[in-house]
């Protein structure tokens, strides 16, 4: 049996859209950024080298008038590796008493389903479109450092605790308006 000397993490975050998305873009940066230590105030490193994607799991809840309410998670078809047709799900709410809820998972023959790092010139990975409200529990897997060079986060960091260990927004290179629920973040 082969034994793996790098640390593996499985996580499951939950996160809620704190504005409307409307393809919101999700990116692999993003996700390497998730989990994250602040070195100063204003700067933090990725723990991560390499992630994978496992499950989405969201919950969109209904509009308030009844008016119909659509979610959607759009696989997006990377340009490189092993690339898989873009897929759109989408679960529409029901009145005021029914949520749309998605269950999504990565195509066996997608990228998105393989061990994923910013190297491989793989960019976006998802769109998402859901109301203000819209939970996400994104279930997936790290890599973390093991001798490499530390990479520093992508977006801007403001008022972090050094030394704070913090988990960012799924869209953190974006718009910044899926934040976790429960945890530290910057």
């Amino acid at each position: 049996m082969q034994l793996s000397t790098t640390v593996q993490v499985d996580k499951v975050i939950r996160f809620q859209a704190s504005a409307a998305l409307s393809g919101a873009g999700v990116f692999i940066v993003d996700l390497l950024d998730l989990y994250c230590m602040a070195a100063t105030t204003t700067s933090a490193y990725r723990l991560p080298v390499a992630a994978r994607l496992r499950k989405i799991e969201a919950w969109c809840p209904p509009s308030s008038t009844g008016a119909a309410v659509t979610l959607s998670i759009e696989d997006r078809a990377p340009g490189v590796g092993i690339v898989a047709p873009s897929r759109i799900m989408e679960d529409t709410t029901m009145g005021v008493s029914r949520p749309a809820h998605l269950v999504w998972k990565p195509s066996a023959q997608s990228v998105l389903s393989k061990w994923l790092d910013d190297s491989g010139g793989v960019g976006q990975l998802l769109l998402l479109t859901a109301p203000v409200g819209t939970t996400f529990d994104v279930h997936l897997s790290w890599t973390l450092q093991d001798g490499e060079v530390p990479v520093a986060v992508t977006a801007g960091v403001v008022a972090a605790t050094v030394g704070q260990l913090y988990i960012r927004s799924l869209n953190s290179t974006g718009a910044n308006n899926i934040p976790p629920v429960s945890y530290v973040t910057i």
